[in-house]
């Protein structure tokens, strides 16, 4: 009787393992997804950034230049 108990701790110790890999496995999915749609903002505001006519600038909060666009550059 006590090995049949023994036995059912253990299973319901596995299940338990069972539930936060499959936890962790959905917030590495997250993380990866996260990853990803920052990597095409970056690409999609780079773009814009850089190939616009008009003339950008990227400041820091103390008001220095950090970067700036061709087109403010040929100004």
């Amino acid at each position: 009787m006590e090995t049949i108990q023994t036995l059912k701790n253990e299973i319901d110790i596995l299940k338990q393992s069972i539930e936060n890999l499959r936890s962790n496995e959905g917030a590495a999915i997250s993380q990866m997804e996260a990853t990803s749609a920052y990597q095409k903002t970056q690409t999609r505001f780079n773009a814009v950034f850089y190939s616009s006519l008009l003339g950008n600038k990227i400041i820091s909060p103390d008001l220095c230049i950090l970067e700036v666009n061709p087109a403010l550059v040929s100004l």
